[in-house]
C-alpha cells in the first residue's frame, strides 16, 4: 500500500510540475511571497461557511453572518442533507471513493483557515507553493466540490432503496432535488452597474518600457519612492497618492508650486523621504 502511495505522489507531482514552475520562478526573481500577515486578512472563518449570496438563503438568516470579507462558502441545505446521508451510512469512510472526496474536503476546511490552523505556519515554511497564496480561505472552494460529490453518492445510495425502487418515483425525486438546489444556488434577479472605466494613469503607464515606471509615475505627483515601496504602499491600500497622480494628470488638479506636492522640475530627482 506504501509503495502504491508513494508511485500516486510521483506520478501526481510529474503531472503538477508544468504548472508550478512558474509561481516558483515568480516567487525566487520577482520576491512574489505573501507574508502571514497578509495571509491573516485573508483567511477563512467559520462566518464564511454560513455566508451564501443565495437569494433564498440570504435574505432569509445568512445576511448577519455576511459582516467585512466574506467568501460565500454555504453549501446548501439539500447538498449538506445528501453528503450527511452518505456519512452517517458509512458508505463515506468504507467506500475509497468516496473515502477520497472526504479527505479532499476536510484538507479544504482545514486549509481555509489559514494561521488559525494548527500546523498551517510550519507548512508554509515547509511548502513554498502556500508563500505564494494571498487568501487561504479560497480552499474552502474545495469542501463545495467535496460536498457536491458527497451529496452524489448520498443521493445515489437513496436511489438503492426499496421505497425507491419505481424508476418514476426516482424520476420524481430526482427532478425534486435538481429544482430545489437550483433554488438555492438562484442569485437573481441581478443588478447591473455601469461600465468600470480605466483610469488615465494606468494608460501612461502601459505604454512605459522603463524598469523604473512606477517611480517616474510617483515623481509626478511630487511624492518619489523607490518601486518596492510604491508597491508596498498599493498592496497595504495606501493609494491617495496615486488618486492625487490621478486628478494631476487628467488637468483636475494644479500641484502647487512648492512644498511636498510640488512637481520636480525637468532633469531634478529628489530623494525618498
Amino acid at each position: 500500500m506504501l509503495a502504491l502511495l508513494l508511485v500516486a505522489a510521483a506520478i501526481a507531482s510529474a503531472a503538477l510540475i508544468p504548472f508550478l514552475l512558474p509561481y516558483l520562478h515568480a516567487q525566487r526573481d520577482q520576491g512574489l511571497i505573501r507574508s502571514l500577515q497578509a495571509v491573516a486578512v485573508y483567511q477563512g472563518s467559520w462566518r464564511d461557511y454560513l455566508t451564501t449570496g443565495s437569494r433564498l438563503h440570504y435574505d432569509a438568516w445568512s445576511v448577519r453572518f455576511w459582516v467585512g470579507m466574506r467568501a460565500a462558502l454555504f453549501p446548501g441545505v439539500v447538498a449538506t442533507l445528501l453528503a450527511g446521508v452518505a456519512l452517517v451510512t458509512g458508505h463515506a469512510w468504507r467506500d475509497r471513493a468516496q473515502r477520497l472526496w472526504l479527505a479532499v474536503g476536510l484538507a479544504g476546511l482545514l486549509l481555509s483557515f489559514g494561521t488559525r490552523t494548527p500546523g498551517y505556519v510550519w507548512l508554509y515554511y515547509l511548502v513554498p507553493l502556500l508563500q505564494g497564496i494571498r487568501a487561504p480561505v479560497r480552499f474552502g472552494y474545495l469542501v463545495l466540490v467535496a460536498v457536491a460529490a458527497l451529496a452524489g453518492f448520498g443521493l445515489a445510495w437513496l436511489n438503492r432503496q426499496e421505497w425507491l425502487s419505481n424508476s418514476r418515483r426516482r424520476m420524481a425525486v430526482g427532478v425534486l432535488i435538481s429544482v430545489l438546489v437550483t433554488a438555492e444556488a438562484a442569485r437573481f434577479p441581478i443588478g447591473w452597474v455601469p461600465r468600470y472605466q480605466v483610469p488615465a494613469i494606468y494608460k501612461m503607464l502601459a505604454l512605459e518600457q522603463s524598469a523604473g515606471c512606477c517611480r517616474t509615475a510617483a515623481a509626478a505627483a511630487g511624492v518619489v519612492r523607490t518601486e518596492r515601496a510604491v508597491h508596498a504602499e498599493l498592496d497595504g491600500g495606501l493609494v491617495a497618492d496615486c488618486q492625487r497622480l490621478q486628478r494631476v494628470l487628467s488637468g483636475q488638479l494644479l500641484a502647487p508650486a512648492r512644498g511636498p506636492g510640488a512637481l520636480p522640475r525637468r532633469g531634478s530627482h529628489r530623494g525618498a523621504p
